[in-house]
């Protein structure tokens, strides 16, 4: 199978050698579409403890614009990573496979949802929904909790593998020009290396986590007691959210570029030439 003579070090390598190549189109992209948005909202991040409605209401409306700024900026990125003759189209290419990018995203998402219905009603015959929890008025039984509990363990490790085996919707949409149909692709491509995804996956977040906790601690940290920490939004918070953005965007741009190339090295031949972004 031709998913078992893939290594990952060759992904990496062809990844790296693409962003060397190409870093005057993908750095633009990333720019505007992972940095300047991650450092904006981390620097605006600690307004939302005590604003009021209608700075909740903004605050939203950018968060949302964010969102699908990053989503954008990630196509565009994966698509050029696919077919680097495209040049400039990227841009485009990313914006074009966005809708479908979306609505597969929150098709997912309503399945997450779905597999999470047990644990409220589970809660319900107790009293004690998830607003009532939320809001410390009750509490569980034993009997529910332990169930609740052995039901987290197993969707969690359901959940992991899921992803593990649809991390290639993205890249698919992107090249295939595909829809909901991109689910059972990415299933069938990643079929066989499910173990090797999911300790990628894995070692990936762990990176991530520790580096952005770098960056917003300890770098946070040194920050505030050179500069100080008057007002909700000082010079200190503003540099800091600066760092933290590099390393969303540094990761976020690596993450899309390995996915993009991936998937490259897992498709057939004859159907990555017909697969090219348009």
């Amino acid at each position: 199978m031709r998913q078992a003579m893939v290594k990952m070090e060759s992904v990496w390598q062809r990844t790296a050698e693409f962003l060397s190549d190409n870093v005057t189109v993908v750095l633009p992209i990333a720019i505007a579409a992972i940095f300047v948005p991650t450092t904006i909202s981390q620097a605006v991040q600690p307004l939302h403890a005590d604003s009021g409605q209608a700075l909740q209401v903004v605050l939203a409306i950018l968060t949302l614009i964010f969102t699908l700024l990053s989503i954008w900026g990630q196509a565009a990125i994966m698509a050029l990573a696919i077919d680097p003759t495209i040049g400039r189209s990227a841009a485009r290419t990313g914006a074009r496979r966005m809708p479908a990018i979306i609505g597969t995203g929150l098709l997912l998402l309503l399945a997450l949802l779905v597999l999470l219905l047990p644990i409220y009603l589970v809660l319900a015959p107790d009293g004690a929904g998830a607003w009532t929890l939320a809001s410390g008025n009750a509490k569980p039984s034993p009997a529910a909790m332990a169930a609740i509990v052995l039901y987290a363990i197993v969707l969690i490790v359901i959940l992991v593998i899921a992803f593990a085996r649809l991390v290639l919707i993205t890249p698919v949409i992107v090249a295939e020009r595909r829809g909901i149909g991109a689910i059972r692709r990415s299933w069938r491509l990643t079929r066989g290396r499910t173990a090797a995804m999911v300790g990628l996956i894995l070692l990936y977040a762990v990176i991530v986590i520790v580096a952005q906790l770098a960056a917003k601690t300890v770098l946070g940290s040194v920050l505030l007691l050179i500069f100080g920490g008057d007002g909700v939004i000082n010079v200190a918070t503003v540099l800091t959210a600066i760092g933290v953005g590099l390393v969303i965007m540094i990761f976020t741009v690596l993450q899309a570029a390995f996915l993009a190339k991936l998937y490259v090295a897992l498709a057939d031949p004859a159907e990555l030439n017909a697969a090219v972004p348009a």
